[in-house]
């Protein structure tokens, strides 16, 4: 109900009466980015977030000021005080972060379900239950709801639905458990396979049962803003029909994943800066193996679909409505095996942790309520990671040709030159120099062996640099085949 205003009462511009209504609200900053915390007239304790920036906050003001006064305001007036509101928070409001989808910690962890009540799962090692939103969680036109989970439900109601050997069940599940917690660092899970394999929508399933969205999976990016963009739009990244990763998306991809960083112009016409500082799950799926890349494939879950028989396929609508069916049952049992492995993450020592240490980790401490025995994940997990090494060392002509001289030898140590191991590959570079991994002199050898020293190591090959005692000039090169977790 608008106020009455007396005769010789002044009455509020347009501007008091849009500040008295940002009044009403907390306004927070998140990484130099502002966000409105609103409490929900409706529905008593529940906060809404917004971003000042964006439309949903001049939506809301729009209808706060029609609610008190039956007008509402100017255009200008309305950017002008959104203006105000983005310095106060650069200079008045207080730090707090604001996530996307999922937050929390070894206590507990909370998930946006997205629903009209703001509501979350809060999962704790006790087990999970359903809550009032907690105002620390912002959306996008995007983003959809999760349907309420089913306390009891089985994951294993999903794997009638995807096309995949028990090995990659075992891998895709892990997948979606690793995700759902709230600090990474995350394997990329890339899902290869030929034409009708299922590939795009086995790759959407994993999506929409961790951060469902109306888009699920989006093309390649056209180049790193694009990235960021959708990266800080979403929790899980989803790229389809990937072709081709050149350079500067497979090392932005990487940051992505297991975290570093990134920064990139906000506009070309001024110097600020989009920050992004989070890690994120990650799902990528095309025809070919693209990850040639051996920092890419160092850090991803690689499965590859077989071809669906004529006989056994079905219409997309079909598949659609059967996985809407069991989603609520997968999510709930999803939900149990994270708060397993909050329950005994401190516990479980693992005999062998692989490059994803804290992924490995998380898993094997949520196995007594995954289905499967336990110890079966690292035993999967780490011959995955052995299959994808020995076919990113084929698809590389470098890394391939130390393989066969190395093999020729029968894994004999070396030491050496830079200029010397040159020559030793020189009977097995025919066919492969013409290629841009091939190095041409004995500087590049170095440079090439230093970046590639890591993934060697996950195919058992130990590379050292080091110089001789009584040499400060001379450095040389040892290799030898060692035996170690990958």
């Amino acid at each position: 109900m608008k106020n009455r205003k007396t005769p010789n009462e002044k009455k509020p511009t347009q501007a008091e009466i849009l500040m008295s209504i940002i009044d009403s609200t907390t306004i927070v900053s998140n990484s130099g980015e502002a966000y409105a915390q609103i409490s929900d007239n409706r529905q008593p304790g529940v906060t809404q977030v917004y971003p000042v920036a964006g439309r949903d906050f001049k939506n809301w003001l729009n209808f706060e000021f029609y609610r008190r006064t039956d007008k509402t305001p100017t255009p200008a007036m309305l950017s002008s005080v959104v203006s105000a509101t983005l310095g106060r928070a650069r200079f008045e409001g207080k730090e707090q972060k604001i996530y996307t989808r999922i937050a929390g910690d070894k206590t507990r962890i909370l998930y946006d379900l997205c629903d009209g009540d703001w509501r979350t799962v809060m999962i704790t090692p006790n087990g999970w239950s359903i809550k009032p939103g907690t105002g620390i969680f912002k959306r996008n036109s995007n983003m959809a709801p999760m349907p309420n989970p089913v306390q009891g439900g089985k994951i294993e109601a999903l794997k009638p639905l995807v096309n995949m050997s028990d090995d990659d069940w075992v891998l895709y599940v892990a997948w979606l458990v690793g995700a759902l917690c709230p600090w990474g660092p995350y394997p990329i899970l890339f899902i290869g396979g030929a034409e009708g394999s299922a590939k795009t929508t086995t790759a959407n399933f994993a999506r929409a049962l961790v951060d469902p969205a109306r888009v699920l999976s989006s093309a390649p990016p056209r180049d790193d803003k694009d990235l960021v963009v959708q990266a800080k739009a979403n929790r899980v990244v989803s790229i389809d029909n990937v072709s081709y990763v050149p350079g500067w998306l497979s090392d932005a991809l990487c940051r992505i994943s297991v975290g570093g960083g990134y920064m990139v112009r906000k506009l070309y016409t001024d110097d600020s800066l989009v920050i992004f500082d989070h890690q994120q799950p990650v799902v990528l799926n095309s025809i070919g193996d693209i990850l040639s890349n051996n920092d890419l494939a160092d850090r991803s879950i690689s499965l590859f679909l077989p071809q669906v028989p004529e006989k056994e396929r079905k219409t997309q609508r079909s598949i659609e409505a059967e996985f809407k069916r069991v989603l609520p049952g997968v999510f709930g049992g999803l939900l149990t095996s994270v708060s397993m492995a909050l329950k005994r993450l401190d516990e479980t020592k693992p005999s062998c942790l692989a490059r994803m240490a804290d992924f490995s980790l998380w898993v094997t401490a949520a196995e007594p309520a995954l289905p499967w025995e336990p110890g079966r994940f690292m035993e999967v997990y780490s011959s995955n990671r052995a299959d994808q090494v020995q076919r990113s060392i084929e698809n590389n002509t470098f890394t391939a040709a130390i393989i066969d001289w190395l093999g020729g030898r029968g894994g004999k140590i070396w030491t050496g030159t830079s200029k010397g191991l040159l020559g030793e590959l020189k009977p097995y570079a025919v066919g492969r120099t013409d290629s841009k991994e091939w190095p041409a002199t004995p500087e590049a050898v170095g440079k090439k062996l230093r970046r590639l020293t890591g993934f060697l190591a996950r195919a058992g090959i130990d590379v050292d640099f080091y110089r001789e005692p009584n040499s400060a000039r001379t450095r040389k090169i040892k290799i030898e085949y060692t035996k170690k977790c990958l």
